[in-house]
């Protein structure tokens, strides 16, 4: 494709034809994603790519190069919404296409250094890393996974699940970027609880006193920690409430009918975080503990018993790495 004049206009101009082939590819691409929706919700996608194309024709064009036949096309053939991301929000409000498409690529190339850790989280099932037997007849799963809930905040999802309170009580979306010195960090998009509004505070509050106190958002974040840390990951960030996708998921954001009830910056700083520049708190890649003996004397057993069970919960997530997929996989419902 030729270019002509710089690429900071809104119309970069294409000649040959290719603006045409352009719009042509995206078109088919939403067609593809949204096979299985109704054909007017599919419209509705092929008519947001086009107009994304239309305006930005040069990046659409290497963008869609890229996943069609570069390195992202593996993930590509699992992932068929990919083909819209760069164009929309991003886990950060403040990121530009460049820095959307970096870490893209950045997390699948991970991925695809792992294939047989991920080959689970690729097929739209889940790689259970951790299970919980909270009492004799309930028990919790950790896993990692895909949900399309979460497809602006990240690639991958941490969701801790149990049947018996309902399904999913909570989940964190993350994506990875590798650094200028080769190393890798992570990048928590957001920590949401369950979308079925009608039983998920009943949900979160039996769930916490099963888990001797803790927040199952906490435990969320303490398993990303947890599994990061296997793979040598050099740090760790989570989006702050000025960043944060769901400020931009609708083209017109009205506060009281798009907020969302929970605060971000107070939970990651109660989570160690210190804010940095971009809108992130960079968090520890190990979750503070107080002494036991820094409690009152009558909290002491439940920290006591909370602590046994984050060892337990670490201990099996070091396995994930050197056992791979011994686990038997478990499929996870994505929801629009």
């Amino acid at each position: 494709m030729k270019k002509v004049g710089n690429n900071r206009g809104a119309h970069n101009k294409v000649i040959d034809g290719s603006l045409f082939s352009v719009l042509t590819k995206g078109w088919r691409f939403a067609k593809i994603a949204y096979t299985d929706d109704s054909k007017r919700y599919r419209r509705k996608q092929q008519w947001k790519i086009l107009y994304h194309a239309f305006f930005s024709p040069y990046f659409a064009y290497k963008w869609f190069d890229l996943i069609e036949s570069g390195n992202l096309n593996f993930a590509f053939k699992y992932r068929p919404t990919l083909y819209i991301k760069p164009f929309r929000v991003y886990m950060s409000t403040r990121w530009n296409k460049k820095q959307k498409v970096k870490v893209i690529k950045d997390t699948y190339h991970f991925v695809l250094q792992h294939s047989d850790v991920f080959m689970p989280f690729l097929k739209d099932s889940s790689l259970p890393i951790a299970h919980l037997q909270l009492t004799e007849e309930i028990d919790a799963h950790i896993s990692i996974g895909y949900n399309y809930r979460y497809r602006k905040e990240g690639e991958l999802v941490m969701i801790l699940d149990c049947e018996k309170l309902g399904g999913t009580i909570s989940s964190g979306a993350f994506s990875f970027e590798k650094i200028e010195t080769g190393q890798w960090i992570c990048r928590i998009g957001c920590v949401q609880g369950s979308n079925k509004k009608q039983d998920s505070v009943s949900s979160v509050k039996a769930a916490q006193k099963l888990l001797h106190g803790l927040r199952p958002k906490t435990l969320v974040v303490y398993a990303i920690q947890e599994f990061i840390r296997q793979f040598a990951f050099v740090a760790l960030y989570g989006a702050s409430d000025s960043i944060q996708a769901y400020r931009r998921k609708h083209a017109i954001h009205i506060q009281f009918l798009h907020h969302i009830h929970f605060d971000y910056d107070t939970f990651w700083q109660e989570s160690g975080g210190q804010f940095t520049k971009g809108g992130w708190y960079e968090l520890p890649l190990t979750m503070e503990r107080k002494d036991i003996k820094d409690f009152k004397t009558s909290k002491r057993a439940i920290h006591r018993h909370q602590y046994e069970m984050l060892d337990n919960i670490s201990q099996q997530i070091n396995h994930v790495p050197q056992y791979h997929l011994t686990y038997m996989p478990f499929k996870i419902k994505s929801t629009n």
